[in-house]
């Protein structure tokens, strides 16, 4: 049985804004993922509630895996329910921890390893990343196994990472708005899977993200005006009621390819590092003695 730790990156304000506006808090999207795995357990830590301690070096090391998820907060404001959370990464890696990253995982990862995390000068990624696309090192990658050279993903940031040195992060996949949406980080002996799309939103999770972030959308022109932002509510969450089924393709504006129909394709890179835990947390078991006759 695997022993995995969702680290949920959100303030507990952020997730009852999360709830009100239609969406699961950030660890529920990973455990309802987890939950349909066989041989999985999951425990979960809100690690931006500065009431919740933090756990030292030997309880990480009681499991298997961390997952951490996406947030609301950005790490160059530097508050406390940030700060804590680079501190836990670096204490995870340097630890030995075989930790998965998505949006805010992989920023943290990169703050834990020295890196940068800024403002994306081209804005916002909001809804589909278009034309994701696999480097050299990415394409013999098991994290990125079963992707195509290029591929859409969803997506919710407004902020990247700047590359580390190579024998710090070795750069999986990129594309036109974000050169870094998929990387590993090693530090110490831990080593860090993570990308800056997610793999664990649904459809219905984007619509309410829209909802919640609408105002400031629409003050930052991200839409035309409130008809267009109502649209693409709506069309969210059409694809939500379909998902599964080819319906989605016709829905105006989204232009939701095949990958992103298929509920297990859009979440491939999370089975995959699932899939690396079993091999690890199999390699790290004794081997049962042969019985001689």
């Amino acid at each position: 049985m695997l022993k995995l730790l969702i680290v949920d990156g959100n303030a507990p304000g952020t997730t009852r804004a999360i709830e009100r506006s239609g969406g699961r808090r950030q660890s529920c999207l990973f455990e309802d993922l987890l939950r349909a795995l066989p041989e999985v357990t999951t425990e979960t830590l809100f690690a931006a509630d500065l009431a919740v301690p933090l756990p030292d070096v030997t309880a990480l090391r009681g499991y298997d895996g961390l997952l951490w998820t996406g947030s609301a907060l950005n790490l160059y404001e530097r508050q406390p329910e940030s700060e804590r959370q680079v501190e836990l990464m670096r204490c995870a890696l340097a630890g030995g921890a075989f930790v998965y990253g998505s949006c805010w995982g992989l920023q943290v990862g990169v703050a834990a390893c020295g890196g940068a995390v800024r403002p994306n000068p081209k804005g916002r990624e909001y809804g589909v990343a278009r034309e994701i696309t696999l480097t050299r090192e990415g394409r013999n990658h098991s994290l990125l196994r079963g992707r195509p050279l290029v591929f859409d993903a969803l997506s919710l940031h407004r902020d990247i990472v700047d590359p580390l040195p190579d024998s710090v992060m070795t750069v999986l996949a990129g594309n036109e708005c974000t050169p870094v949406q998929a990387a590993e980080l090693r530090l110490g002996d831990g080593v860090f899977w993570g990308v800056q799309y997610h793999p664990e939103y649904g459809f219905g999770d984007l619509a309410a993200a829209f909802r919640r972030y609408g105002a400031r959308l629409l003050e930052d022109g991200f839409f035309a005006g409130p008809a267009e932002l109502e649209s693409t509510i709506g069309s969210y969450e059409a694809a939500h009621r379909a998902d599964g089924s080819n319906v989605c393709l016709n829905l105006p504006g989204l232009g939701l390819g095949l990958g992103l129909l298929d509920a297990r394709q859009r979440a491939l890179e999370i089975h995959n590092w699932v899939d690396e835990v079993r091999r690890r947390a199999g390699a790290r078991r004794p081997q049962a003695r042969r019985r001689v006759p």
